[in-house]
């Protein structure tokens, strides 16, 4: 294909798009576009859930706006509460010390 060069090929080497320049209005709509993108902490809120951790020992009871907050409260690994979650023992207590609740999410 490099070596028909037809004169409508406006690169000068086949597959590549080196040396291609965007429209105006392509880089007007690309601008646009982004734009419009959600904000990452918006995206994440909008998909968190909360949890209700109950701290068995001093009966102390804590909303938290995601798994991963809870987590990093009682010092828990990265996954192990949502682990807990998915494994159906409601009745169980997390280290023999937290009842965790999944509840709706929070709307900001």
């Amino acid at each position: 294909m490099d070596l028909l060069n037809p004169a409508y090929n406006i690169l000068k080497k086949a597959g590549s798009a080196l040396g291609r320049r965007h429209s105006e209005e392509s880089i007007e709509k690309m601008k646009k576009s982004k734009k419009t993108t959600f904000n990452t902490t918006k995206g994440t809120a909008a998909v968190s859930k909360s949890v209700k951790l109950i701290d068995t020992l001093t009966s102390t009871t804590t909303i938290f706006p995601s798994i991963s907050a809870a987590e990093k409260s009682i010092n828990a690994s990265q996954g192990s509460l949502h682990k807990a979650l998915k494994s159906n023992n409601l009745g169980r207590l997390y280290k023999r010390r937290y009842q965790i609740i999944l509840l709706p999410s929070f709307s900001t």
